[in-house]
């Protein structure tokens, strides 16, 4: 027993289950010390190299900490799903059904400032873009990402305005930062995100923010096209649809 307790690996892990097993939580290192009759030092050590691995995520803002998207990839990996994906499914098809137009849900890793999609629900027309899931995508590139950096809060928006900054695609004019603050401003004031070939030459992107029951963003859902099937007249459409579809998903989160 006093050997487990010597055992980083052991104080990790035990630090890990206590967060999964408040599911939608979150912990500030006091907080989870006292919860596991721990000193802060060294749960702050366990929390640093689970984050490290993008098994907990850290809000700077809150000084908090959550489960991170990698342990949910990990999950799905193991479980075959993830609960969000499967409850998000179907307003999923229902938003791919209306327009039939590929749909999707993408979500937040704080720690990394970055994002994951991890369900698409694609279009049956022959011409139609596939949405690669499982794989991080940086949040200033596509309105799926700039969905959730429009409500990241000013201290998350800066920081990844200095990745844009670092970044090849903010240096060749494609992407930069004044391009962002100017697509993070329309999206605040609109509720939704709209961009024209960021990831795709001629795709069209639509998303709306979801947001966990703390009303802090942790997601998007949105709508991908070719340009040739998108005209200005439909762009409330798509916006209404996209928006009503990412309240429902927040909505099954706090419900």
């Amino acid at each position: 027993m006093s050997a487990a307790l010597r055992d980083p690996v052991d104080k990790a892990i035990e630090v890990l289950r206590r967060i999964i097993d408040e599911p939608g939580g979150t912990w500030g290192v006091r907080e989870l010390a006292r919860s596991l009759g721990r000193p802060p030092s060294t749960v702050y050590r366990a929390l640093a190299r689970l984050q490290v691995q993008g098994l907990v995520a850290f809000d700077e803002s809150t000084e908090r900490y959550s489960l991170g998207l990698e342990m949910y990839r990990l999950a799905a990996k193991v479980a075959g799903g993830f609960s969000l994906r499967e409850a998000a499914m179907p307003t999923l098809l229902a938003l791919r059904d209306g327009f039939n137009e590929t749909a999707f849900l993408g979500l937040l890793e704080p720690g990394r400032r970055e994002m994951m999609m991890v369900a698409t629900v694609e279009s049956t027309h022959e011409l139609r873009y596939v949405v690669t899931t499982n794989e991080w995508r940086p949040l200033y590139r596509g309105a799926s990402g700039v969905a959730i950096l429009a409500f990241l809060g000013e201290q998350g928006l800066e920081a990844v305005l200095r990745d844009v900054h670092r970044s090849p695609v903010g240096r060749d004019g494609t992407v930069t930062e004044q391009h962002v603050r100017d697509l993070v401003d329309g999206t605040r004031r609109t509720g939704y995100a709209k961009t024209v070939g960021e990831r795709v030459p001629d795709a069209v992107g639509i998303a709306a923010p979801i947001f966990d029951p703390r009303g802090g963003v942790i997601g998007s859902v949105g709508v991908t096209m070719p340009s040739a099937r998108f005209g200005a007249e439909r762009e409330p459409e798509f916006a209404s649809a996209v928006i009503d579809a990412a309240q429902r998903v927040t909505r099954e989160l706090i419900y």
